[in-house]
């Protein structure tokens, strides 16, 4: 329903503007009315045009395309043939009916005789107003290649920045931070997602603790915290959507506000659930969507904000997807209202144990 709402306020507002804008310099009004009530009404059957592309669109993709991204021939060859074929419909019965008449020198499309600029109001729009539309909802259903580039792109661009702007949250999650680490378990423990080291610190002595991150300028700064710190733990590049570890590697996974940024939590999750030994433990420290209506609304339209600049999302319900991954014996608790979770669970298999619990 956003994605509608968005297509639709999207295409007015476009085709608003080019009818107030363009319109003027490209006709001769006759009995169309050129008031700002007749544009408006214009703009509006212009929305139910691109409605038709839209669906037209759909319809050889066997499922709605909010992104023109990831489009291929066909969904361009569907745009650009319905486009024109109602572009051209508007602009012949515009004509016959005596609605308007081109201003001279307007270029003619041969043996139609209709503008040729006016034809590119659809075919120019529409794409526009998708991608508009894919803006505003913030959608996160795309499961393309390019998803976990795109993350791995902001966050390289961005890793020079990130301590500073996150400097004062910082100071509120280390105790948190230091707390989760005191719960592993096990001799060997996977970091996902280590970012520039702000848990380097809290590592366990004594222990095989491997860090991966996707950027590899975030881990560069994490290689020279690591080195300030005499920290052995291993830092590599890998993404947490396709861990390079076999299964059943490690005794704990850890990640700290990391599954508001991986484009498939839901895959990263299962990854991390294949790396565990049966029953080993799973230690989260996230942001999550809140269950209060009026704060979980907010979320759900502030989010394409952060998502556009760092690539992370305020709206993830997490808890429901480390349930849907597969772990057991899930328990969660808020720290800072019901937005900020320290999440323990436990892969399925094996003995239980106390993970999850505090080192003495």
């Amino acid at each position: 329903m956003r994605h509608a709402i968005a297509l639709t306020l999207a295409s007015f507002v476009l085709h608003f503007g080019w009818e107030s804008v363009v319109c003027p310099l490209l006709y001769v009004h006759g009995s169309y009315d050129a008031t700002w009530s007749g544009m408006l009404r214009a703009s509006a059957g212009d929305v139910l045009l691109t409605w038709t592309i839209f669906a037209g669109v759909g319809a050889v993709s066997r499922r709605w395309r909010w992104d023109i991204r990831p489009w291929k021939a066909a969904q361009w060859t569907s745009l650009v043939g319905l486009a024109l074929m109602l572009a051209v419909a508007v602009e012949l019965r515009g004509l016959v009916m005596g609605r308007w008449s081109y201003q001279p020198g307007m270029p003619l499309v041969p043996l139609l005789d209709v503008g040729a600029v006016p034809l590119l109001q659809l075919l120019i729009l529409s794409p526009l107003g998708f991608r508009v539309a894919t803006w505003l909802a913030g959608d996160r259903r795309r499961r393309n290649p390019s998803a976990t580039e795109a993350t791995r792109r902001r966050y390289d661009r961005i890793a020079w920045l990130y301590d500073t702007l996150g400097w004062g949250m910082n100071l509120r999650f280390r105790p948190w931070r230091r707390d989760l680490w005191a719960r592993v378990v096990g001799e060997r423990i996977l970091e996902l997602g280590v970012g520039t080291g702000q848990n380097l610190p809290f590592h366990p002595s004594g222990k095989r603790v491997v860090a991966i991150d996707l950027s590899e300028r975030m881990l560069a700064r994490a290689r020279r915290r690591a080195r300030r710190l005499g920290s052995p733990t291993v830092l590599a590049l890998a993404d947490a959507e396709a861990l390079p570890h076999r299964g059943g590697s490690f005794d704990t996974v850890v990640a700290t506000f990391l599954f508001c940024s991986v484009p498939d939590p839901l895959q990263g999750l299962r990854e991390a659930r294949r790396v565990l030994t049966p029953g080993g433990t799973l230690l989260l420290l996230e942001h999550v969507l809140s269950e209060k209506p009026l704060l979980r609304r907010l979320m759900r339209w502030l989010d394409p904000i952060p998502f556009h600049i760092w690539g992370a999302h305020i709206d993830r319900e997490t808890v429901h997807h480390v349930e849907a991954a597969g772990f057991v014996d899930v328990e969660d608790e808020d720290l800072a209202l019901d937005v900020v979770k320290r999440i323990v669970a436990r892969a399925p298999g094996g003995a239980r144990t106390a993970q999850g619990q505090p080192a003495s």
